[in-house]
């Protein structure tokens, strides 16, 4: 149930942030935007937030996210639209950068939510956090004791 949830979010802020940009400023039909949305989010999902994230960051998830946008965007936009006053790359470098800002939240709440659960509250405070061990013994012939110091002694005297 959580994948469905998260699944929702997903294609929900992507068709809102697209439609915005590709429809308003673009003048890109709400079936192209849709059609790109459903695309990107199912690529994005599976590739990245399924195989990708829970092995490796947050960072590079999302460089992943931004690296798949912009040619999914590109192709999409090349193949759906007929003006040739449009400058495709900026419109597409602008939704990736979008898409992959978003997709840095989504990919914390993912990561969170449905990689660890609900239960998992601590996995979360130490998500790819590395911690060191000290003691107290940094010098340990000082703690040779007594006994040990005079059989030492008298061998040096002998």
């Amino acid at each position: 149930m959580n994948h469905v949830i998260a699944f929702i979010i997903k294609i929900t802020s992507n068709f809102i942030f697209l439609f915005f940009i590709l429809g308003f400023l673009y003048d890109m039909t709400v079936a192209n935007v849709l059609t790109i949305t459903i695309t990107l989010s199912i690529l994005s999902y599976i590739i990245g937030d399924l195989i990708i994230l829970p092995r490796t960051s947050n960072v590079v998830a999302t460089v992943f996210d931004f690296g798949l946008a912009m040619p999914v965007i590109w192709i999409f936009s090349v193949s759906l639209t007929t003006g040739n006053n449009i400058n495709l790359f900026t419109m597409s470098l602008i939704s990736s950068a979008g898409i992959a800002f978003f997709e840095s939240f989504f990919n914390k709440y993912f990561v969170i939510y449905v990689v660890y659960g609900d239960e998992d509250k601590e996995l979360q405070d130490t998500f790819l956090q590395y911690h060191t061990e000290t003691s107290e013994e940094f010098y340990p012939s000082e703690l040779i004791s007594d006994d040990n110091k005079d059989r030492e002694t008298q061998k040096s005297n002998e």
